[in-house]
């Protein structure tokens, strides 16, 4: 997706405000897991909002010009006729769009996932295996976190005769 900016970015003078709009949604998830992608976010925010009144040059809200309006004006986005103005379909990115984007590139990228440091209290662990059960008999096998292979195989006892292999 970032791939995909850069080069409408290079080919296009303006964005596709929804695709612009659902990249920007997943890249929101993505932050939870992976904070140091917040201050890049920026330059997609301003993209995004910048066609709004009472911008400045950079796409930053110009607050001194929303304290000039009125209760009931511009800062409200508000046309002559009281209805909000229509989202375009496409927004011209803001200036630092193109920083935001390499550096959001250059993170993912990275040969390894950088680690999140937390306080944990306990650590859980998911493993998936496969296992077979039949009549008589059980068969499971895990792949265990270090790379070798765990197998478990035997006959079930007698609490289990006459259960269905599912137990």
């Amino acid at each position: 997706m970032i791939q995909q900016l850069q080069v409408e970015m290079e080919s296009m003078s303006a964005l596709e405000h929804k695709e612009l709009e659902c990249i920007r949604g997943f890249l929101v998830h993505l932050q939870r897991i992976f904070p140091t992608i917040t201050p890049f976010l920026k330059g997609i925010h301003l993209t995004l909002d910048g066609w709004c009144p009472n911008r400045d040059a950079e796409m930053w809200k110009d607050v001194a010009l929303d304290a000039e309006d009125d209760e009931y004006g511009s800062s409200f986005g508000l046309n002559s006729n009281n209805n909000l103005p229509s989202v375009p379909e496409r927004v011209q990115p803001a200036p630092c769009l193109a920083d935001d984007l390499a550096g959001l590139a250059s993170l993912f990228n990275l040969a390894q996932t950088p680690y999140r440091l937390i306080r944990a209290s306990s650590i859980h662990v998911c493993l998936h295996g496969f296992v077979d059960a039949s009549r008589t008999g059980f068969r499971s096998s895990l792949s265990l976190p270090n790379g070798s292979l765990y197998v478990r195989q035997g006959v079930w006892g007698q609490d289990a005769d006459g259960r269905s292999s599912n137990y």
